[in-house]
């Protein structure tokens, strides 16, 4: 791949490539949108991210979350302000905010498009007019903080999801921004692939703005969360206080999740744990002598409680050749004459 160019003006200065420094590192203020058709996409939202903050936005289907990701560098024209780092995003600032803001799409076949690893994170140096020596040391840089040193020469559409999806975080990392905005990053991963997403996530050190239906990555990954339904802004807060609500979170689509220990307020669901049946164990809860349980026995406790608060449900189940104890027989024999005696 030919990645000789000539001495270009383009800034490539540190200076759009250093910290934020104090003050907001993105400010939405009374954004909407509508869609060609017509519809609402986004209704007044207005909001502040910090330098250094990671915020999830979550939300149903339709609720505007994508769209507003678009408009922060620019892909959409939007009524209202968007600002990036201090640099209102119009059309003569974009060269700058696309270079400030990258933005990684939920399917990553979306922004590899080259035959190898290598062009495709080469993509975005070359055409900010990088020289030969600073594309290879920025593809090895983003390469690198991916976990994918040494994947410069494999074929991008022979990759696994897990693998895309971080070339793909890398192709934006070449462009060393200072914002981060990623639509649904774990769509499509396997534990592992998620697992190893999040961590990379964590060691960025990067603004980020993470729009997600996998509410445990938000609330492992994200300080603050952004409840977005129907357009709007429906709460904004502390990611814990609002992921204990579950009353809010059933409101607008969202499934609520079980909070780690220690977290105030937090809401407890039990978990079944299958234990060793215990000798003499009967059919249905009862006790024959002697006799021996076939089943497993499943109880229900609530995390952390201890074992004073444990509630066990069915004892066990038996098998079916067994029968009910012999107590259990004699019983019934005893209800049956009885009947018909009276008869």
């Amino acid at each position: 791949m030919p990645i000789e160019h000539p001495d270009l003006t383009a800034d490539t200065s540190d200076e759009l490539c250093g910290d934020l420094g104090p003050g907001p590192a993105l400010v939405i203020s009374r954004l909407s949108y509508s869609y060609p058709d017509g519809r609402l996409a986004l209704a007044d939202i207005s909001l502040a991210i910090d330098s250094g903050e990671r915020v999830a936005l979550v939300g149903p289907n339709g609720a505007g979350k994508s769209t507003l990701l678009w408009h922060l560098n620019g892909l959409l024209a939007p009524e209202g302000r968007v600002v990036v780092a201090g640099r209102p995003v119009i059309r003569a600032n974009l060269p700058q905010v696309r270079r400030l803001v990258g933005l990684v799409f939920q399917d990553p076949d979306d922004q590899l498009f080259s035959p190898t690893v290598y062009e495709d994170v080469a993509f975005g140096p070359l055409h900010l007019g990088c020289r030969e020596a600073e594309v290879h040391e920025r593809v090895s840089d983003a390469l690198g903080q991916v976990g994918l040193s040494g994947y410069e020469n494999r074929l991008s559409h022979h990759l696994s999801a897990g693998e895309k999806k971080r070339v793909a975080i890398a192709t934006v990392l070449a462009m060393r921004p200072l914002i981060l905005a990623l639509d649904e990053p774990s769509s499509g991963l396997d534990p592992r692939a998620r697992r190893q997403l999040i961590e990379l996530l964590q060691g960025l050190g990067l603004t980020m703005l993470c729009a997600t239906h996998d509410l445990a990555l938000a609330h492992e990954l994200c300080q603050r969360t952004i409840i977005m339904d129907e357009g709007r802004v429906v709460a904004d807060g502390p990611t814990w206080s609002l992921f204990v609500d579950a009353a809010l979170l059933l409101r607008h689509g969202l499934e609520p999740v079980c909070q780690p220990d220690g977290v105030a307020g937090r809401q407890r669901r039990p978990v079944l744990r299958a234990t060793r049946p215990t000798p003499g164990a009967g059919y249905r809860g009862g006790s024959r002598p002697g006799g021996r349980s076939s089943g497993v026995s499943i109880s229900a406790t609530t995390p952390g409680s201890g074992t004073g608060r444990r509630k066990t449900r069915s004892a066990c189940w038996r098998k079916s050749r067994l029968g009910p104890p012999a107590s259990s027989r004699s019983s019934r024999l005893a209800r049956r004459s009885a009947g018909k005696r009276v008869g």
